[in-house]
């Protein structure tokens, strides 16, 4: 049968119980018709959160800007706080909140708002050797696009 949600428009999966045909995707009034959990709305359809600039702490400073990135700024979007650096002239995101992880939409809105749109960002899982955490709530969006928009 396919995927789903694979061609021109999502297709729903049926089950016949008893007889009757029961739709196992949940009703949609979104524009797309796809269903997002009981039709809450996306990032781009709800209220910006608050977006505030802060001074990055003088320690953040120290450990973040030297040869190889030069730009740093961070932000706090709602109740997640935003780091934004250019790593080798790449843009580098990570969103954190205090007590659980990012919403997609908290992802999604950072990126779009405080990023140039230009660029291709990604959200990328290492080797476990190499994978690097210091705040377990926290999110890194990576550049893929090298040589992109600034």
């Amino acid at each position: 049968m396919g995927h789903p949600t694979i061609g021109s428009r999502p297709r729903p999966i049926s089950i016949v119980k008893g007889g009757d045909v029961v739709s196992r995707r949940p009703k949609s009034n979104s524009p797309s018709g796809v269903a997002r959990g009981g039709d809450t709305p996306t990032f781009a359809e709800r209220p910006a959160r608050p977006l505030r600039e802060y001074p990055a702490p003088p320690e953040l400073i120290r450990a973040v800007l030297g040869p190889s990135n030069s730009y740093l700024r961070t932000y706090g979007l709602g109740e997640c706080s935003v780091i934004v650096t250019r790593e080798f002239g790449n843009w580098h995101l990570s969103i954190a909140h205090p007590l659980r992880y990012p919403t997609w939409d908290e992802i999604a809105e950072a990126r779009y708002r405080i990023l140039p749109d230009g660029v291709t960002m990604a959200l990328l899982l290492p080797p476990r050797a190499e994978y690097v955490n210091v705040n377990p709530n926290c999110f890194q969006l990576f550049q893929v696009d090298p040589g992109g928009p600034s």
